[in-house]
């Protein structure tokens, strides 16, 4: 996952460290990939995430990244 303000910096970070790090750290959540920009309008004042597309995709990485967390811990 990886977010910037502009449509492509966190895409490059993000396959950037998806060479490296597997060497580093060892295994890494390959699928989903989310690259999140824009989201600066995202959250309100107290820092509540208000918009619900943004939720649901979310969402559907943290479910992807438990899983993949469960798989690893066998």
């Amino acid at each position: 996952m990886s977010n910037s303000p502009g449509p492509l910096g966190g895409v490059n970070a993000a396959k950037h460290l998806q060479n490296i790090l597997p060497g580093i750290s060892g295994p890494i959540l390959g699928q989903p990939e989310i690259y999140l920009n824009g989201v600066g309008d995202a959250f309100d004042e107290k820092g509540q995430l208000t918009k619900e597309p943004l939720r649901k995709v979310l969402q559907q990485y943290i479910d992807a990244y438990a899983a993949f967390i469960e798989r690893q811990s066998r």
